[in-house]
């Protein structure tokens, strides 16, 4: 079993997590627990150490394989080169550094 940790803060919502990941299964498992009480007992031990929180956007989470959980309403990119793409949020190169909301290309709707 291959488990990574991290202790994240997602931030759309504020809320903190322990975000585990384990590449020893496949397809491989992504998983979100609020408290630490909440994750699985046999590999609560990896989150003791994990007091730095990092803070991440929609793009991150996306990246992290998380996003659909975290922002599963995020809408498709109108860039004409990335149409109907996920869009990247925090991590896009067009969007302004202090609101990715901003960018000429984020749809305010997702496409159904």
């Amino acid at each position: 079993m291959s488990v990574s940790v991290k202790h994240i803060k997602f931030s759309e919502n504020g809320k903190e997590y322990y975000y585990v990941r384990n590449t020893g299964v496949r397809p491989i498992n992504y998983n979100l627990y609020e408290t630490i009480e909440d994750v699985p007992k046999d590999i609560r031990h990896l989150c003791l150490d994990k007091t730095e929180v990092e803070e991440i956007g929609p793009g991150m989470a996306a990246f992290l394989g998380v996003g659909k959980i975290l922002c599963p309403d995020l809408p498709a990119c109108d860039h004409p080169h990335f149409l109907n793409t996920e869009c990247l949020a925090e991590l896009c190169r067009y969007a302004p550094k202090d609101n990715w909301r901003k960018c000429p290309y984020f749809k305010k709707e997702k496409n159904k």
